[in-house]
């Protein structure tokens, strides 16, 4: 196509230049079909219409109240390109897909009308309603069927982009949504999150095509698919691929980088955002999701930023357990000492020493160990719950328990992730504790999942349960509220009033307020259970970060997939949404009762601890299907390496797996017979 004539451009600098007008059939990758000057830059574009405002500067980014990240988002806004996240120019835009309802639901917002509160909580806290939960469960039903259809057809695939891995991220996150109880900012950011995710799917699936396959409608390369959000580049090989590959494109230039062969169809305004939200949520630290404010420029950073800043990590269920005080720290300057070293492993005990790690100081009230308690075999925290309601022990880890090789000395506090069971039992407050903590337990619950709640020491717990600590004044027998008030005070933030004759619950069970104090021992079994259950899970991952720290290191989460990931491990679900769940009918996972339903179970146990330093080499064997006779050994094996590990580590007693409550028996009444 001839070049018709030239066109006048005013550069950064002020001055004026002449460009060769030409239609966009005769246009390269390195022309303009659009030219548009901002700041120092000039930016074109060979395949696009229009120029997008470019947001490529370092800047603090942080949700805003949609729970996004507004033009920083390479969700909603062209951003520049990353090789990491090379699929990203293929995202979805929104505007190309509103009038579908299968797409449209990958930008729907979260309303106060789809989130129902959890009845019976002292919190603001709750979960989506089923028909918005159902739309969201739909767009993974299609990101898999999409997933399953490109891997059947493209087998041989071994590339680098692992979109099965985003897949059991999607899912993760979406069994969040449903289970895991929220408060309404945080739903929404679970919700932007899982969207993300989803958007990442089909943006991988989208490039791969287009890179083994190619465009096939007949549009030439200057007509830009406009399905596609794009991408900003000061690249010209990556001009070039975005070219070729009909994805929007925007080429950034310094005015002495412009060639005199420079063809310029068109010269425009740069377009600004109008519809996205860039309003920054202005939410207390009661709904702070795990949230990273660094400083992000375009590129990698921003890419990964807005991909990870709202991960769930399992860094916050870790982090407070490995900051316990030392245990003859006197100096109450350091919040937080060093832990003192494990004590030589003995003949009896399990051999190697435990890694440890640097710790590092947090903010908040100085926790200093009990002084001058003794640690003795008859330990209280070591013993049995000597009340009928209590759920049954496992006998190996019971066995476990009483051959732990504990040390005389003094004995730090005991740090919990939730309230011990023994409070729970023959006390004169049980009543009281009973109502505070399944008042507050789904909010707790979601406090760990999304800030960096702590464990409380035993009499915190004590001070928190007994009454909650929200106006109480400077005294001296007011101070260790005071702490308790500090430690839990996103709870306190985010209270509701509540009548105090609701009705209280805890998974799948109802409790009336005024049965309290006359609670069966079923009832009473299954909150114990709970403690259990939920406090050995958390002190298992605690353990793990502390005795191998390098498989947690640089953010690396692939630890904690093994742990969700496992199809027969006892995380099958994610341990937060799992305590949503209904109680168990009968004893599953480590609790199992036959060898036959058990083994895989241990196995997965045992090949989990195997990385562990001191592992028994008479555990390296791995237990074959079928191998039920051996299953025993094992077990007592893992759960005495378990419990000693957790003790040289932390020098207190773990938590450890116990059977469920068994149901009541009805005994009918036959005198009349």
């Amino acid at each position: 196509m001839p070049i018709e004539e030239t066109i006048l451009v005013a550069l950064p600098s002020g001055n004026r230049r002449n460009f060769l007008r030409a239609n966009d059939e005769a246009l390269g990758p390195f022309d303009a079909r659009v030219l548009a000057v901002h700041q120092d830059m000039v930016i074109t574009s060979p395949n696009s219409n229009f120029i997008p405002r470019p947001f490529i500067h370092s800047e603090n980014i942080l949700p805003m109240q949609d729970g996004r990240y507004g033009v920083w988002d390479c969700f909603q806004w062209p951003q520049l390109h990353c090789h990491a996240y090379s699929w990203a120019g293929c995202v979805l835009r929104e505007e190309a897909h509103i009038e579908r309802e299968d797409r449209r639901r990958l930008w729907w917002k979260v309303g106060k009308q789809s989130f129902k509160l959890i009845p019976g909580s002292d919190f603001a806290v709750g979960h989506l309603r089923q028909p918005e939960f159902a739309k969201l469960e739909a767009i993974y039903i299609d990101a898999e069927k999409a997933v399953q259809k490109w891997a059947r057809e493209h087998r041989s695939y071994t590339g680098p982009i692992r979109f099965h891995a985003w897949l059991k991220a999607c899912h993760r996150v979406l069994m969040r949504i449903k289970d895991l109880p929220l408060t309404f900012f945080d739903m929404k950011l679970h919700v932007a999150h899982f969207q993300r995710l989803a958007l990442d799917i089909f943006a991988m699936l989208d490039y791969l095509d287009i890179e083994i396959h190619g465009w096939k409608d007949g549009q030439p390369r200057t007509r830009a698919s406009t399905l596609f959000m794009g991408v900003f580049t000061s690249d010209p090989d990556v001009c070039q691929i975005m070219f070729d590959a009909r994805v929007p494109v925007w080429f950034l230039r310094k005015e002495d980088l412009l060639g005199y062969d420079l063809k310029v169809c068109q010269v425009v305004e740069v377009r600004q955002p109008s519809t996205i939200d860039t309003s920054p949520a202005a939410f207390p630290d009661a709904e702070r999701f795990m949230l990273s404010a660094a400083k992000s420029p375009g590129g990698f950073q921003r890419h990964m930023h807005t991909r990870q800043a709202s991960y769930i990590s399992p860094d916050v269920f870790t982090r407070a357990l490995l900051e316990k005080p030392s245990l003859n720290s006197n100096d109450k300057a350091s919040s937080i000492p060093s832990p003192s070293p494990a004590p030589e492993p003995t003949s009896s005990a399990p051999s190697g020493s435990v890694t440890q790690v640097t710790v590092r100081t947090v903010s908040g009230p100085v926790r200093t160990a009990r002084k001058n308690k003794k640690m003795s075999p008859y330990d209280v925290t070591w013993q049995e719950l000597d009340v009928s309601f209590a759920p049954p022990w496992i006998p190996v880890w019971r066995n476990a328990m009483d051959d732990t090789q504990r040390q005389p000395g003094n004995s730090p506090a005991i740090y919990c992730y939730f309230p011990p069971p023994r409070l729970f039992v023959r006390t004169h407050r049980r009543v009281i504790y009973l109502r505070t903590w399944l008042a507050c337990r789904s909010a707790w619950i979601s406090r760990l999942s999304v800030s960096s709640a702590e464990p409380a020491r035993v009499q915190l717990w004590r001070d928190f349960l007994s009454r909650m600590p929200e106006a109480i004044k400077e005294t001296d027998s007011g101070r260790s509220f005071e702490e308790a008030k500090e430690l839990f005070r996103e709870l306190v933030s985010i209270k509701q009033d509540h009548p105090p004759e609701a009705d209280l619950s805890i998974r799948d069970v109802t409790i009336p307020s005024k049965e309290l104090s006359q609670l069966d021992d079923y009832t009473s079994g299954l909150v114990l259970w709970d403690l259990y259950e939920l406090g050995f899970r958390f002190e298992l991952l605690a353990l793990d970060k502390k005795v191998v720290p390098h498989l947690w290191s640089d953010g690396n989460v692939d630890r904690f997939g093994q742990l969700l990931e496992e199809s027969c491990f006892l995380f099958r679900y994610d341990t937060l949404a799992e305590s949503s769940r209904a109680f168990p009918s009968s004893n599953q996972g480590l609790s199992a009762l036959s060898p036959q339903e058990k083994r895989p179970f241990i196995e997965a146990f045992r090949t989990f601890m195997s990385a562990w330093p001191g592992f028994p080499p008479s555990l390296s064997e791995a237990l074959a299907a079928g191998d039920d006779s051996k299953v025993y050994a094992v077990e007592s094996g893992v759960a005495h390496f378990y419990c000693q590990t957790f003790y040289d580590t932390f020098r207190q007693a773990p938590m450890v797996p116990h059977q469920v409550p068994p149901k009541p028996r009805k005994v009918y009444d036959i005198s009349g017979c």
